[in-house]
């Protein structure tokens, strides 16, 4: 919600620890576990989600604290970095999903 205007820019620094503990942290857990187990395709899904949502945290977290050089007034809105960071990763998501598509008889 913070990300699309419902809520204001300052509540991302409260949106990044859930992302990052909530989301990513325990993919990770899921994914070291499924490994274990046998599990390779669920451990390659897990592992992807988790990259994408530790990577969002650091973007968020390197936003809002100047990490990447990119002035605050312009970090509040919906900035280019973090449009090609959708895309990138909408990207990605679309090449892993096609080869699955395809597979599937």
């Amino acid at each position: 919600m913070a990300l699309i205007g419902v809520v204001p820019p300052k509540a991302l620094g409260a949106v990044v620890p859930i992302f990052f503990f909530g989301s990513g942290l325990f993919q990770v857990f899921v994914t070291v576990w499924a490994i274990f187990l046998g599990l390779s395709i669920v451990a390659v899904i897990f592992s992807t989600f988790s990259g994408f949502w530790l990577s969002l945290a650091a973007l968020l977290m390197g936003l809002a604290h100047g990490w990447f050089g990119i002035p605050a007034a312009s970090a509040t809105s919906a900035t280019s970095a973090e449009e090609l960071f959708f895309i990138a990763w909408a990207c990605l998501f679309i090449i892993l999903v096609v080869p699955c598509c395809l597979w599937l008889p």
